[in-house]
């Protein structure tokens, strides 16, 4: 064990520590604090046990190729390695063993902690950014204590639903979020996103930015070409900014907020905004019919606009890691970060996951 971890030559032989040799009796380590399924595979690969080594995640003991099981085994070997200072032993499986967690890992709408920690601890900048874009995602304002509205925090869901403080973090699982001292940039992008999505609801409420839409408003679908360019009269027009109102009040966003009041998360405002649309074609069922053809629905370019905004990171592939990046969501790494998790790749071994011909 001291031949290949500078940390554990130094607990076990530098005699500072309560882990040291002692000068007479029996010599016996306890490490309580250490996850015992991390450790394990550790050992088998100290003891030179590599048959023994699960190529996979879904391999060890009776995990079962579940997304939640194969990220927390790879979280405690991670973090178990990383305090040891012997990530460099992964280097054979970690490839897989990323890959595999990746390909099991669900459509979600929440944050995982455990795979922040993955990839802060092994180097993986991609999943670092696709973290984040959940994280930022799912931030949501509440009261620090119930029923006190003078004293609020930043929050966000996990992948499980469980609220996650992101003020004052605890939990293992959450502590990378002070470690990473990311809070502020969250809660930052998270009112850029508020903002720059209520604003394009919000130009929807005139006559003129509703009419520009309605190319076929009441005429029919098959005759519509004949009629030219959209003409809304004032009488069609108030109609129209009167049944938008009434679609942003079914969705909750009547009077309309701004960024730094709403208390919801930026996905929960895109429901809401996807909720407007339901509503507005709904009602004008009942009064006219709307060409089916792209573009004559005011509220569809609305929420294609959303979408399109809060769509997950993407990468081009080119040599090094030097992608071409998606950043509308994902929080800007600085160059210190850049540069800590270019180490630890070539540390763990992920340098090589990301070579290309």
């Amino acid at each position: 064990m001291a031949r290949s971890s500078p940390v554990f030559k130094s607990m076990l032989y530098k005699g500072f520590w309560i882990e040291s040799k002692p000068d007479h009796g029996d010599w016996v380590v306890n490490l309580p604090a250490d996850d015992i399924v991390g450790f394990s595979v550790l050992l088998l690969i100290l003891h030179g046990h590599i048959r023994k080594v699960p190529s996979t995640m879904a391999e060890y003991r009776t995990a079962g190729p579940t997304a939640n099981t194969v990220t927390n085994i790879l979280y405690q070997i991670a973090k178990t390695a990383d305090k040891y200072d012997l990530l460099h032993l992964l280097q054979p499986w970690i490839i897989k063993w990323c890959t595999e967690m990746g390909d099991l890992e669900p459509p979600r709408e929440g944050w995982l902690g455990q795979r922040l920690w993955i990839a802060w601890l092994l180097g993986d900048e991609h999943m670092v950014n696709d973290e984040l874009h959940y994280l930022i995602l799912s931030a949501y304002i509440r009261p620090i204590l119930e029923e006190d509205e003078d004293h609020l925090e930043l929050a966000a869901f996990n992948k499980n639903g469980d609220k996650v403080s992101l003020g004052f973090p605890g939990g293992e699982e959450s502590e990378i979020i002070e470690i990473m001292d990311i809070s502020d940039r969250v809660a930052k992008k998270r009112i850029h996103l508020l903002k720059v999505i209520l604003d394009a609801a919000r130009s929807l409420l005139n006559r003129e930015a509703l009419g520009d839409y309605t190319r076929c408003f009441r005429h029919d679908t098959y005759n519509a070409t004949a009629w030219g360019p959209p003409t809304v009269s004032k009488a069609e027009g108030g109609k129209l900014l009167h049944r938008y109102k009434y679609s942003l009040g079914m969705a909750g966003l009547w009077p309309f907020p701004t960024a730094e009041n709403y208390r919801g998360s930026v996905s929960e405002l895109q429901a809401q905004i996807l909720d407007v649309q339901r509503a507005f074609v709904g009602r004008s069922a009942k009064y006219e019919r709307f060409c089916t053809s792209g573009g004559c629905d005011p509220t569809e370019s609305m929420v294609n606009y959303v979408d399109e905004l809060i769509r997950p990171p993407y990468y081009v592939s080119s040599p090094d890691w030097e992608e071409t990046e998606s950043r509308r969501v994902c929080i800007p790494l600085s160059k210190k970060e850049k540069t800590r998790l270019k180490l630890r790749r070539e540390k763990s071994g992920l340098q090589m996951a990301r070579s290309w011909s």
